[in-house]
């Protein structure tokens, strides 16, 4: 009275090998992923310094270093805070179209954008340039 016979051991023995290569596999991939996110986290921790770095720099006035940190920092999602601080340590002698520039580039994702044109707004009326106003 056997219910199993060879052709049912050999599909159980199949389904078994095919559950520990849908297992290989799977493991691989979280594998894979795991190297990848520890990469990522690499590389904000690098470029979090980098930003830290120019920041550091632009206060204390080593433009050429921060010229340099900046470069490297084009994707960074906060590389227009360091624009901003560039642009707000050196206020009365920018030019009308730095600001501007800036304004309209961050004006509507940077808080600090209106910030600094307001800033900007109040020099120019306190130098009384009006024409540059209009």
């Amino acid at each position: 009275m056997a219910y199993c016979t060879a052709p049912c051991v050999t599909s159980w023995r199949y389904a078994l090998a095919l559950k520990i290569n849908w297992l290989r596999l799977w493991l691989l991939a979280l594998t894979a992923s795991i190297a990848v996110a520890a990469t990522a986290n690499d590389d904000r921790f690098t470029l979090r310094n980098t930003y830290l770095d120019a920041r550091e720099a632009l206060s204390q006035g080593r433009i050429a270093t921060y010229t340099k940190l900046a470069k490297k920092l084009d994707d960074y999602p906060l590389r227009p805070y360091l624009d901003y601080y560039r642009l707000r340590d050196r206020l009365s002698s920018v030019s009308t179209d730095q600001v501007l520039d800036f304004y309209r580039a961050n004006g509507n994702d940077l808080p600090v954008a209106k910030l600094l044109y307001n800033r900007w707004l109040r020099l120019l009326g306190q130098r009384r340039q009006w024409q540059t106003l209009k």
